[in-house]
C-alpha cells in the first residue's frame, strides 16, 4: 500500500472518529426535555408510532401540546392520533414537522393551531425552536428546517442545528443521569404528545377570554405562505385541514376569530373556535380550574376541550376501521395512560394545596413578626 493511500486512510480514519465523538457528545448534551414540556419525548415519541397507523395529526404550539389529548379522543371516539405541537412552534415549523410526518403516517385530518395564523413564521426564542427541532432525524427535511431558520435569523448558527454539541457544550455542569440514560431509552408516549398541566390551577383569570381589540394588524406574508404550503401538502397527501383555537384568556379576539373564519370560507378548510363565549359555556368552562395559566388549558380544561373536539372530528371526517393489532395496543395503552393521569392529578393537586399552606403560614409569620416589630 502506498504512503499516499495510508495518509488518507488514516485522515478518513480520524474523521470517522470525530463524528463518532462528536455524535456521541451531542447525545448526552443535548437539551432532555422530558417532564416540563417534554417536547424531546413528543418527538422521539412519534417515531414510535406504527407506520400508517394515525387517523389524525394535531401541530401548533403549547396551547394544542396542553389542550388535546388524543388518548382521551381514543377513549371516546376511536380515533387513533398524535399530537406534535411543542413550544413556540410557529407556522415554519409546523410545515416542516408535517412534512416529515407524512413520510411515516397518512393521517385524513390535520390539525393545527389557529393562534399560529398570528405569529411570525419562526420563535426569536431560538431555544424552543431547538427543542422542536433537535430530536427530528437527519434527512432532507431538516436540512431544509434548518436553512429556512438560517435564512430567517441572522444570528442562528447552522452547524449547531447538525452538532447540538456546537450549542449545548457549556451544559456539562448541568448534566443529570437523564442526559445519559435518555438516549438509550423506549421512546414509546403513552400521552400521545399531550402534556398534563395542573400547577396553575385554582388561578382567577381577571382578562376576558373573548373580546373586540378594535382592529387587526395584517398577518405576515411569510406566516402566509407557510400556511399555503401546509395546505398543499395535506392535499398532495389526501388530508383534510382543521383549524382549531384553543380557550385562552388573552390575545384572542373577535377579529382574529372574524379572520380565520373568512379564510377558511376563501380556502375551503373547517375552523372550530372553541375560545368564543359562546363555546365556553358549551364546554362549561370553569377558568380557575381549567385554565393553567392565561394562555394555556389545565388538564382539567384538555379533557373538555378534547371531548368538544373528538366529537366535531367524529361528526365531520370519516376514517378507516383499524387492525385488531393497533386497536388492541391503543386501548392497552389507555389503561396506563389513565392510572397515570389519575396520579399525576392527585399528586399535582395535593402539591399545589401544600404550597398554598405554606405560603400562607409563612405571610401570616410575617405578619406576626411585624407586629412584635
Amino acid at each position: 500500500m502506498s504512503s499516499e493511500k495510508k495518509n488518507w486512510l488514516s485522515v478518513l480514519a480520524f474523521f470517522i472518529v470525530l463524528v463518532m465523538i462528536l455524535t456521541l457528545l451531542s447525545a448526552i448534551f443535548n437539551v432532555k426535555s422530558v417532564d416540563t414540556w417534554p417536547s424531546s419525548r413528543v418527538t422521539c415519541g412519534f417515531y414510535e408510532e406504527p407506520e400508517n397507523s394515525l387517523d389524525v395529526l394535531y401541530l401548533g404550539t403549547s396551547h394544542v401540546m396542553c389542550g388535546v389529548s388524543p388518548m382521551r379522543i381514543w377513549q371516546e371516539q376511536g380515533i387513533t392520533g398524535y399530537s406534535i405541537a411543542t413550544e413556540r412552534q410557529y407556522m415554519g415549523l409546523t410545515y416542516y414537522w408535517l412534512q416529515e410526518a407524512f413520510k411515516y403516517q397518512s393521517p385524513k385530518l390535520v390539525v393545527l393551531d389557529a393562534m399560529t395564523l398570528f405569529a411570525w413564521p419562526f420563535s426569536d426564542f431560538e431555544s424552543r425552536q431547538r427543542k422542536a427541532l433537535d430530536y427530528m432525524k437527519m434527512s432532507s427535511v431538516k436540512r431544509d428546517a434548518i436553512k429556512a431558520i438560517c435564512d430567517y435569523s441572522e444570528d442562528a448558527d447552522p452547524l449547531s442545528y447538525y452538532i447540538p454539541f456546537v450549542a449545548y457544550h457549556d451544559r456539562w455542569s448541568m448534566l443529570t443521569e437523564s442526559d445519559f440514560t435518555f438516549p438509550f431509552e423506549d421512546k414509546k408516549y403513552l400521552n400521545k404528545g399531550f402534556y398534563m398541566c395542573y400547577e396553575g390551577i385554582g388561578t382567577e383569570f381577571s382578562a376576558p377570554f373573548y373580546t373586540s381589540a378594535g382592529s387587526l394588524s395584517p398577518l405576515s406574508q411569510a406566516t402566509l405562505d407557510y400556511f399555503h404550503l401546509i395546505r398543499q401538502l395535506c392535499d398532495e397527501n389526501g388530508a383534510e385541514l382543521l383549524l382549531v383555537q384553543m380557550p385562552r384568556s388573552v390575545e384572542w379576539t373577535v377579529e382574529k376569530h372574524d379572520k380565520v373564519v373568512s379564510m377558511a370560507e376563501a380556502y375551503g378548510f373547517n375552523f372550530l373556535d372553541l375560545g368564543t363565549g359562546e363555546a365556553l359555556e358549551d364546554l362549561r368552562f370553569n377558568p380557575p380550574m381549567d385554565m393553567y395559566d392565561p394562555w394555556h388549558v389545565s388538564s382539567f380544561g384538555a379533557d373538555k376541550v378534547s371531548r368538544a373536539l373528538g366529537e366535531y372530528i367524529a361528526a365531520n371526517y370519516k376514517f378507516d376501521p383499524h387492525s385488531q393489532e393497533i386497536i388492541d395496543s391503543w386501548n392497552a395503552d389507555l389503561v396506563i395512560f389513565n392510572q397515570n393521569a389519575e396520579k399525576d392529578a392527585i399528586f399535582r393537586i395535593e402539591e399545589r394545596e401544600r404550597l398554598a399552606r405554606e405560603a400562607e403560614e409563612a405571610a401570616a409569620a410575617a405578619a406576626l413578626e411585624d407586629l412584635r416589630d
